[in-house]
């Protein structure tokens, strides 16, 4: 683990001077120091020159960091969200500054009144997670844009729990905490669950029982969650809550009528779940899956709010088509600057290499399964040379471990702590969908990356009219693609990726993609 200081002080004296303050606050501990501003010559410390974010990435590739320590800057001074992200990737424990003589923690927020509470179901770190990222990403945007939230968040691990709550003081005003400790099924529900997990294992062998909308709706709402918030708004009077995920909509049971109706409630969708489960129930062996109760329970809960939040424009669409929803949606994607990155040029290279990279949720487990089974023996007979990397917990899936034992064409890289490690590894992202959910975050990350995205139909759709894929359905037009992407000549393929990762930007840039959340704020 390695721990670095930041500093942008300009005098050699007084740049010394801060250094050995940090140096004797955290006595036997190594720093790298990152600067664009310090006359380094004769100094007696290690001083890396840093001139922009591609050099802090550069710097950071491989790393894994303990602490951050900034010098030369104010306490309301906010570094760049890029920075932040890029920070945490790395597993940085710490964010800190040299305050008046004196360590203390990075919270640029701290002390502004929040008009917003922003609700979520878990510890928003770490960022590998797609909804982590979606909620962090757009809490930091609202801050960051001077409409100031406050977050309340939970965790199973304590030690979790704590980091993230303090890391989280770098992009939000105050950051709560609510016990996660969920309540019993109703019976009925209960019920249901144990005769599908038996009839599942009878019929295909597996006992893993996908929830309903209905269940975490009934239980995912913790006691703690209910009192900690009717508490918060009580003493804070907020003027807006946004509550992540429909399901979580009981947090509101205690807040009295008389004060939701002085709040605007928005509801951050992340996934519409009936619309999910059209393509996740697809071909599993369902028992009593509930869909038609499941899709009225969650359009009632939905009617509820004043705000419906749809991550991408094919579930804004969906959630359209409804009467009682349709003059509530408002569309709210997610910002990527993040994963922006210069396309490298591929024309000198003898063979291209692949990649996939999530979690190991079903859906991406479902994605993977199909590019191993469909699209990569097609390649490997086409290009034996080439390279599938495969990045993420997905990697520990016991399904994804059975089907490349012993393949030495595909590498396991597991766990990144950046998703550049993962990216730069890589000429092409290959990622299917196959279960329809909101917005593929790996999507539209590969392509502000620098690369060429191949995806299915369903994948494009969940994409909206962007046009920032490469589609292939079948194993022919799979291989068709890969074809005439190799005879490209390599300035017309760079010309590709620079006008889709513009297009991308337009579409899923921070300059946009909170635009329609702003207006409905009550400031």
């Amino acid at each position: 683990m390695e721990s670095i200081i930041y500093s942008k002080i300009s005098d050699k004296i007084i740049f010394e001077q801060a250094a050995k303050k940090v140096y004797d606050s955290f006595p036997g501990e190594e720093f790298s120091i990152l600067t664009s501003s310090c006359d380094e010559s004769e100094s007696i410390y290690n001083i890396i020159e840093l001139t922009d974010y591609e050099g802090l990435k550069s710097f950071l590739t491989g790393k894994t960091l303990k602490r951050v320590i900034l010098l030369g800057f104010e306490r309301t001074e906010i570094l760049p969200i890029t920075w932040i992200v890029e920070f945490l990737s790395h597993g940085a424990d710490a964010i800190s500054g040299l305050y008046d003589g004196a360590i203390g923690r990075y919270s640029p927020f701290k002390g502004y009144e929040a008009n917003t509470i922003l609700v979520f179901p878990g510890s928003m770190l770490p960022l590998s997670m797609g909804s982590h990222q979606r909620s962090f990403l757009l809490l930091a945007a609202l801050n960051y844009s001077g409409y100031y939230t406050d977050v309340i968040i939970t965790g199973g691990n304590s030690n979790a729990l704590s980091r993230a709550r303090r890391l989280l003081s770098a992009i939000a005003p105050n950051v709560y905490i609510f016990k996660n400790n969920k309540r019993k099924l109703p019976d009925a529900l209960w019920l249901r669950r144990e005769i599908e997990r038996k009839y599942r294992k009878l019929r295909i062998k597996d006992n893993k029982v996908p929830e309903l909308f209905a269940d975490r709706y009934s239980n995912k709402a913790t006691e703690s969650l209910k009192i900690t918030l009717a508490r918060l708004h009580d003493e804070n009077e907020y003027k807006n809550i946004i509550v992540s995920y429909a399901w979580m909509t009981k947090c509101l049971d205690y807040i009295p009528d008389e004060k939701l109706k002085e709040t605007t409630l928005i509801c951050d969708t992340h996934d519409v779940q009936f619309v999910r489960n059209l393509s996740a129930n697809k071909h599993e062996k369902r028992f009593m899956s509930l869909q038609t109760y499941d899709k009225w329970l969650e359009k009632k809960v939905l009617a509820r709010y004043d705000y419906i939040g749809a991550i991408s424009k094919s579930d804004s669409k969906e959630l359209r088509k409804h009467k009682e929803l349709a003059k509530k949606v408002i569309n709210v994607t997610s910002a990527f600057n993040y994963a922006l990155k210069k396309p490298r040029k591929i024309g000198h290279k003898p063979c291209l290499h692949y990649g996939f990279i999530g979690g190991g949720m079903d859906a991406n487990v479902k994605a993977l399964a199909y590019i191993l089974d469909e699209w990569w023996p097609v390649m490997n007979s086409y290009s034996p040379n080439s390279k599938f990397y495969i990045a993420g917990s997905i990697c520990r899936n016991p399904l994804i471990a059975s089907k490349v034992f012993f393949d030495e064409s595909i590498v396991k890289m597991g766990f990144v702590d950046s998703i550049s490690d993962f990216y730069d590894k890589i000429d092409i992202s290959l990622n299917p969908v196959l279960v329809q959910g909101g917005l593929n975050f790996k999507s539209v990350e590969a392509v502000l990356a620098g690369k060429l995205l191949i995806t299915n139909q369903l994948g494009s759709q969940c994409l909206g009219e962007t046009n920032i894929a490469t589609i292939a359905d079948t194993q022919k037009e799979f291989l068709d693609v890969v074809q005439k992407i190799e005879i490209m000549p390599g300035r017309e393929f760079n010309q590709l990726l620079e006008s889709r990762q513009k297009r991308a930007l337009e579409e899923f840039g921070e300059a946009t993609a909170y635009n329609e959340l702003k207006k409905v704020l009550v400031s």
